[in-house]
């Protein structure tokens, strides 16, 4: 509804969502975690298809100080308040962050960084001609080494000179 009123107001905008840590995967969130992956998804599409109007979707990934927090992981840190968090997402909400599209910011305890989109790790192999065997052969000469580890993690992301920027729009 805000996208389609804005489209219809020709000024562009900004859209705010909230996902969480747990979609990158956490123990005993397995239904939580896919409801916020898919807001993450929802955030990813929706910045592409608002782009043209001038409207930038974007998501922030709070470790907030939640019920469910506390009751699936009472040992852990609780997380940010909401006064804590509320900087950021009138950041993003305002023209200052006018260069951010597509973007989820996590904010945990004074940290805030980008989360890394959904990605195809490089090189790729191409196999017109897929068999098991030729697969096990490619999966264990390289592909093996290419996997990244289950749950969140820290990863280096390099972007591929122009060729990145321009799939980044």
């Amino acid at each position: 509804a805000a996208a389609r009123a804005m489209k219809d107001q020709g000024r562009g905008g900004a859209i705010l969502n909230t996902v969480s840590g747990a979609q990158s995967g956490m123990t005993d969130m397995w239904a939580y975690g896919a409801s916020k992956g898919g807001i993450a998804s929802l955030t990813y599409c929706w910045a592409l298809d608002m782009a043209p109007f001038g409207i930038r979707v974007n998501a922030i990934s709070p470790r907030a100080a939640t019920r469910s927090a506390r009751v699936v992981h009472p040992d852990t840190n609780q997380g940010m308040s909401p006064e804590g968090v509320a900087p950021l997402a009138v950041y993003l909400l305002s023209d200052l962050s006018h260069c951010f599209n597509g973007q989820i910011f996590m904010a945990v305890d004074g940290e805030i960084a980008l989360m890394s989109h959904p990605a195809i790790t490089m090189p790729s192999v191409w196999m017109p001609d897929l068999t098991v065997r030729g697969l096990a052969r490619v999966v264990e000469e390289g592909l093996a080494g290419q996997q990244l580890p289950i749950g969140r993690s820290r990863q280096r992301i390099e972007i591929l000179g122009e060729l990145g920027a321009s799939m980044n729009g």
